[in-house]
């Protein structure tokens, strides 16, 4: 199993199930991010969608150490966490 996989199921058994159990989220889409200049690097990006700002900034304080230590515990220095608020300011289907 590569660690991609392992962060895949990593995903699935431990932080998805964090997310769902916190309340504090709607959605969350997972999304490969493609390299330009090294193609074969493989990154992704979690991203979820909370009721309010409010509610994101509760999870920060409620659950982001113990994601960053269970993160930090099973991979080491090939998985980083870092995290970035993003407010809805317009959206539109085209």
């Amino acid at each position: 199993m590569t660690s991609v996989d392992q962060f895949r199921d990593w995903l699935s058994v431990f932080y998805l199930p964090l997310i769902r159990q916190s309340g504090y989220f709607e959605n969350y889409k997972l999304l490969k991010i493609h390299h330009q200049q090294d193609p074969e690097l493989i990154n992704y990006s979690c991203q979820l969608s909370a009721k309010t700002i409010n509610d994101s900034q509760l999870f920060k304080v409620e659950y982001e150490d113990k994601v960053a230590n269970h993160l930090q515990s099973t991979f080491g220095e090939k998985c980083l966490l870092f995290s970035t608020t993003l407010e809805m300011v317009e959206e539109m289907e085209i």
